[in-house]
C-alpha cells in the first residue's frame, strides 16, 4: 500500500477527492498508484495501461477509468487535478454531472 508521505510524481487532488482516494479499498488505491506515474506523465494520453478519454458532456474535464472506480479530473497549468473518485454504477456519471454542475 502507497504511503501518503511518498506521493511524489502523482496528480494533484481536491481536498473531497483525496478522502475519497483513500477510503478505498487497498486494493482498489494499489490499482490507482500502479498508474498514477504515467497518468501523471500523460494525463490526456490513452494506451494499453491508461484508460482516459474526454466527458462527453463537458470537454475540459477527463475520466480516468481504473477497475471499477472512475476518476473525473481537468488539467491545470499542464498537471492533472483529480476531482472525484466513485464506484462505475449506472449512476456514476450522473453523479459525476452533478459534482461538475456544483464546481463550476
Amino acid at each position: 500500500m502507497p504511503r501518503r508521505e511518498s506521493l511524489e510524481g502523482w496528480p494533484d487532488f481536491t481536498s473531497t477527492a483525496r478522502l475519497q482516494f483513500w477510503a478505498l479499498p487497498p486494493d482498489a488505491i494499489e490499482s490507482f498508484a500502479a498508474v498514477f506515474g504515467e497518468f501523471a506523465r500523460h494525463p490526456l494520453r490513452p494506451s494499453s495501461t491508461l484508460d482516459v478519454c474526454p466527458m462527453r458532456n463537458d470537454p475540459s474535464r477527463w475520466r480516468l477509468k481504473v477497475g471499477g472506480y472512475r476518476a473525473l479530473y481537468q488539467i491545470r497549468h499542464g498537471r492533472p487535478i483529480i476531482e472525484a473518485i466513485l464506484l462505475r454504477t449506472p449512476e456514476t456519471y450522473q453523479d459525476f454531472e452533478a459534482h461538475r454542475r456544483r464546481y463550476r
